[in-house]
């Protein structure tokens, strides 16, 4: 409808009003004039022209009242539509900033991935003497870590599969190095925590090992004792270096690393000064050694600080540990990325009196699991074990709390 019908719309409605002003006036006249004329005290027509006026005024206020009370309800109803209308509007718009705000978190962990994949190119083009010193390097890699898996030194893969007897023969034989992966933290793009590997290389082959389970006993406490000594060297240095800024190593370790104190090695490096200063290693253990209590130590209060992989995480465990985490489990937290191209998150909390932490979600689906489970937090999920919850695990050394 143009502006044209809506003023012959509004003329025409005030026409009929008019009309229907002097029909009733008239209706009213002549109506009154015969009652009024057979009364004595309104024989005078200025009498009764003047009571018949005003109850004309009367009749027409009382109907323009009516006209006013029905076009007050249709403005305040059209106020209302107009008002839900504006909350619809505003909760699509929340709605459509949530997504917004999902969608550059996206856009911000696949940058951070294509940085890092851009960064792992240019380092993997150098040529690095096959004979140069291996050291720690704490800004760049010039390889993608492969926990357990044997390459070709210089050549792609023909096969993924771990070669058990080369891998033990390289453990036993080869003089390893110290190999750091960062943890970035996917909101500053920063490291904020390391990741050591024991690296072993010759001629024919070189290898990154995290774990490994399927080894001998004996070949894995090798394994843990070169790799927890050789942990506590770098982590020494760095706190040597820059006390301020030094952040912590993670160690994944064997099932084997359990019987460490039989190891000579490995409780040396265990019970080592280094380790019990400000955290400066996490040892990462299998959850079920954790739940056991077959706890790799006595001391009270100097020991490392615990992680667990949540890749076997019991889902008997789940509901208990959860519940404690919402009653318990308040402590600050950064959600990173150890791995960009496999969208590993992990998670570095500061203990404040808990010592076990769930870190290396390798399934995003996982990892909104625990947040939907624990609580949230604006960089990303996180879990963890509490101090309290710890009575209620069996059979759990007493030296650990």
């Amino acid at each position: 409808m143009d502006a044209t019908s809506r003023v012959q719309e509004f003329i025409m409605r005030k026409v009929l009003l008019a009309l229907f002003v002097i029909i009733l006036f008239f209706a009213i006249y002549q109506v009154l004039t015969p009652i009024l004329s057979a009364n004595p005290d309104f024989s005078s027509l200025v009498v009764r022209d003047v009571l018949v006026v005003s109850l004309l005024i009367a009749t027409l206020a009382l109907v323009l009242a009516l006209v006013a009370l029905l076009r007050a309800s249709r403005v305040q109803k059209q106020t209302e539509d107009r008002l839900i209308a504006i909350d619809q509007a505003l909760s699509d718009f929340a709605n459509r900033a949530d997504v917004a705000a999902l969608s550059m978190a996206d856009l911000a962990r696949a940058t951070h991935r294509d940085i890092v994949s851009m960064r792992q190119t240019m380092d993997g083009g150098k040529d690095v003497e096959a004979d140069a010193e291996p050291v720690a390097d704490f800004k760049r890699r010039s390889c993608k870590v492969v926990p357990i898996k044997i390459a070709p030194a210089r050549t792609q893969a023909d096969s993924d599969e771990t070669d058990g007897s080369s891998l033990q023969r390289m453990i036993e034989t080869s003089e390893p190095r110290l190999s750091l992966q960062p943890i970035v933290d996917v909101i500053q793009s920063k490291p904020i925590a390391f990741e050591a590997y024991a690296s072993f290389g010759s001629a024919e082959q070189s290898l990154d090992v995290q774990r490994a389970n399927g080894l001998s006993i004996e070949t894995q406490r090798r394994l843990a004792g070169i790799l927890l000594k050789k942990a506590a060297e770098v982590a020494r240095q760095i706190a040597t270096d820059d006390a301020k800024t030094s952040q912590p190593i993670h160690v994944p370790l064997s099932a084997a690393f359990v019987d460490a104190p039989t190891n000579q090695a490995v409780g040396d490096a265990l019970h080592s000064r280094t380790l019990r200063n400000a955290n400066a290693i996490v040892l990462s253990l299998p959850i079920a050694i954790i739940l056991d209590g077959t706890l790799p130590w006595s001391d009270t209060d100097e020991r490392p600080t615990l992680a667990c992989e949540s890749d076997n995480f019991p889902e008997a465990h789940m509901s208990r540990l959860a519940e404690a985490a919402i009653r318990w489990l308040k402590l600050p937290a950064k959600a990173v990325l150890a791995d960009a191209e496999s969208e590993r998150y992990g998670f570095i909390c500061e203990p404040l009196g808990i010592d076990l932490i769930i870190t290396h979600v390798h399934d995003q689906d996982e990892a909104v699991s625990l947040l939907d489970r624990g609580f949230r937090y604006m960089n990303g999920p996180h879990f963890g074990i509490p101090r309290p919850l710890r009575s209620d695990i069996s059979a759990v050394d007493p030296g650990v709390d």
